[in-house]
């Protein structure tokens, strides 16, 4: 698509407004970006993209974002319902109104594969790309696990393959985009804080396959039965993947093997599911999941083995950080919901002093009061969901209140034992305390090897 002299506003200067707004420039259009928030650091970018061309106006939103736009731009953090967003729907009711991951996927020639679900995204993206990486392949893993599509789809070349993490508000809003292979994980009530309800939750998460045709690949799982149902929905071809013997086109476990099926009816084994290097039954399906997306792609037996015996996760998830009088400590800050929560807990077993609370996204912490009695011994609460996690849990365990991680921590450390582990796996968003989850994991890395290095 032709950009050039197109007048084009960006909200939100986060990480994918940022790239938004250098590849458009590059590609010659008039930019004007807009955030409502202001910091130093934010000022920094604006300075920057001031010098290369671009307007950019900080604390607030005005009418300068839609009055003489030929194209509006959104962050994935900025909700479908901004005021700014609505005013310009009235006023100018056929202007358009895009996602970056749209924009990346307007610009690129490179192919996309796409993958969402509630959780192990980043596992399956990142695992994907070690995949391709050693079947030497030209690749890319980008989207909601950091790197904005838009930061690599100008370099990208025919061969190129994004591996692209989406999340529910990068898909609510698509037009056009269309990934060549579109995987959902799975699906459990996340979000709510946005997107109100469970089905709009989902409903947002399906787009993934809205475009695609007979020529692309729809890759679900057989493990969650609201993505398995979707199967007689999408319009690829179809691949699975899931913990059971399936026998179908896709990977699945057969008798303790990852073992695939590729598109031309060949079955191969790949490795024995207790030697992935990713430990844990729901990693045995995001490695499923992985091998699924790259059968369109001719990837070799040898390549998926060398790549899942290799791979060994992700910052932040499930990250053993140290071990201090036979006490371990382990970051999960990317444990942002229920679900991912309950992996976390079940990793262990009745020896975990917890770390949890954050930002609210509407979830329910009664639904894991029974798993909280049976692994929690003792359960310090932090952010803006402590008063309710605590109802929830009373007398399932042990509730202690902190006021900031490094208390947490403290506090955490003081209540355990020898043989215990202390997790901090949230079960929420990091916003009202963090900038992000991965700062959350940073500043637990830190505060834990400072506790570690004076006893």
């Amino acid at each position: 698509m032709d950009y050039s002299g197109k007048r084009v506003s960006i909200i939100g200067l986060g990480r994918s407004g940022y790239c938004a707004a250098k590849m458009l420039m590059d590609l010659g259009a008039f930019v004007f970006v807009s955030d409502s928030g202001y910091s130093p650091e934010l000022e920094a970018k604006a300075d920057e993209l001031r010098n290369a061309g671009a307007s950019v106006e900080l604390g607030a939103h005005t009418d300068t974002v839609y009055r003489i736009a030929d194209e509006i731009v959104v962050s994935p953090g900025v909700p479908a319902n901004l005021g700014i967003l609505r005013e310009a729907e009235r006023a100018r009711p056929y202007l358009s109104i895009i996602p970056e991951i749209e924009l990346g996927f307007r610009v690129t020639k490179g192919k996309i594969v796409g993958i969402t679900g509630s959780n192990g995204k980043s596992t399956t993206v990142s695992l994907l790309g070690e995949i391709f990486k050693a079947a030497g392949r030209d690749y890319n893993v980008v989207g909601n696990i950091g790197r904005p599509l838009c930061d690599v789809a100008l370099s990208a070349t025919p061969d190129t393959i994004h591996c692209v993490e989406l999340s529910s508000f990068q898909l609510e809003k698509i037009l056009d985009f269309r990934p060549h292979v579109a995987c959902i994980l799975n699906l459990s009530a996340d979000h709510l804080d946005r997107h109100e309800t469970e089905m709009k939750y989902f409903e947002a998460k399906e787009r993934i396959f809205a475009n695609q045709t007979a020529a692309d690949y729809s890759v679900l799982s057989m493990d969650d039965p609201k993505v398995a149902m979707l199967a007689s929905k999408v319009y690829g071809r179809v691949i699975l993947f899931g913990n059971n013997d399936l026998g179908v086109t896709g990977c699945f476990v057969r008798n303790g093997k990852l073992t695939m099926k590729d598109l031309s009816g060949n079955i191969i084994e790949l490795v024995d599911s207790k030697e992935l290097g990713i430990p844990g039954p729901h990693n045995v399906s995001n490695a499923c999941a992985a091998v699924a997306c790259a059968l369109p792609f001719e990837v070799s037996p040898e390549a998926c083995r060398t790549a899942l015996h290799g791979f060994t996760g992700l910052e932040h998830r499930m990250e053993k950080v140290g071990e201090s009088r036979g006490v371990l400590f382990v970051n999960d800050s990317k444990a942002t919901n229920i679900d991912s929560l309950v992996v976390a807990l079940k990793s262990y077993s009745d020896n975990i002093i917890l770390i949890a609370g954050g930002y609210d996204k509407g979830a329910d912490f009664s639904e894991v009061r029974e798993l909280v009695a049976e692994r929690v011994k003792a359960a310090v609460l932090i952010g803006v969901t402590a008063d309710k996690i605590e109802a929830a849990w009373a007398g399932a365990t042990k509730t202690i209140r902190a006021s900031s991680l490094e208390e947490a921590v403290n506090i955490a450390a003081l209540n355990a034992g020898k043989g215990d582990v202390v997790l901090l796996s949230p079960g929420c968003a990091s916003y009202d305390m963090f900038k992000n989850f991965e700062d959350r994991g940073r500043q637990f890395v830190q505060i834990v090897q400072r506790l570690i290095s004076v006893k």
